[in-house]
């Protein structure tokens, strides 16, 4: 009987407490979902949102859910899932929120007639928040298509908000047109051995260019003078496809530098409309928030 006595007491020591019903219940996984969300572990925190929409998918609205997740995939840097999902149909919010996210998507992978389409698609009038940020978006589309008479016409609108600080970028992008080179001249130029590097900014390489066609030119013409028409041919040869690669690799140079100043300008329009600023807001208003 002692026995037995002991083996009741040993096994209900040993047996765990049952976890109490809030360590699992919704106000603990969605504080755990802002924690990782605030630290950028947004694999972990996506995981998590699933989690609290698939055990209490009536404690947050529906649209919350989804802003949040298509936030994580943004800034896990899964844009194709984003774009290659079906849009939703939840009624215009859920609309114009998820439009955002794809807008950004196509624009992190430039794929400006995607931005084009989605743009079209995005619904109006919900509220003046969205309806700025897909201004704003519209406004980097025309500036990166060029078409800066509809940039123009945008700014002036006034709708839904004053636009007018937003005019410096137009000037911005229309300079950085204005740098870019044209790579048929650069191929032109390369006529004169390096000349095609210097148009497209490649200083160095356009003298070095310079420099060993000249030297190559100065040593045929000393071979043949002295009838070593062997070296002759050799040194001409050789000259002749340092010469073709001069003028293709100014070409390239100048397609080179136009590439990065595409690059840039992308990259500064995209800080300079705050995009990234639009993503946190829309978490904070519509969806699961921050810690």
């Amino acid at each position: 009987m002692k026995r037995v006595v002991t083996a009741i007491i040993f096994i209900t020591l040993a047996v765990p407490a049952p976890a109490a019903a809030g360590d699992y219940g919704p106000e603990r996984i969605l504080s755990f979902t802002r924690y990782l969300i605030a630290r950028n572990q947004n694999y972990r925190a996506l995981l998590e949102l699933k989690r609290l929409q698939s055990y209490y998918p009536e404690y947050c609205a529906p649209v919350a859910f989804h802003v949040t997740g298509r936030y994580l995939l943004f800034k896990g840097m899964r844009f194709a899932a984003i774009l290659g999902s079906n849009p939703v149909a939840a009624g215009p919010l859920a609309g114009a929120a998820d439009s955002l996210f794809r807008c950004d998507a196509a624009i992190a992978l430039s794929d400006l007639p995607r931005l084009e389409a989605e743009l079209a698609a995005w619904p109006v009038g919900v509220e003046p928040f969205l309806d700025l940020c897909l201004k704003k978006r519209r406004l980097y589309l025309y500036l990166m298509e060029r078409r800066y008479a509809d940039a123009d016409v945008l700014i002036d609108a006034g709708v839904p908000a004053d636009f007018s600080a937003y005019r410096e970028l137009v000037d911005r992008a229309r300079a950085g047109i204005s740098r870019e080179k044209k790579p048929w001249l650069a191929a032109v130029l390369g006529l004169m051995p390096g000349m095609g590097y210097v148009y497209s900014g490649d200083y160095g390489t356009g003298i070095f260019a310079f420099l060993l066609i000249a030297v190559d030119v100065i040593m045929t013409y000393f071979a043949f003078r002295t009838g070593n028409e062997i070296i002759g041919y050799a040194t001409g040869t050789i000259g002749c496809l340092f010469y073709a690669g001069s003028v293709a690799g100014g070409y390239i140079a100048a397609r080179r530098f136009n590439t990065r100043q595409s690059e840039e300008t992308t990259g500064s329009l995209a800080g300079a409309l705050h995009l990234d600023r639009d993503r946190d807001e829309m978490l904070i208003r519509h969806g699961l928030g921050k810690e």
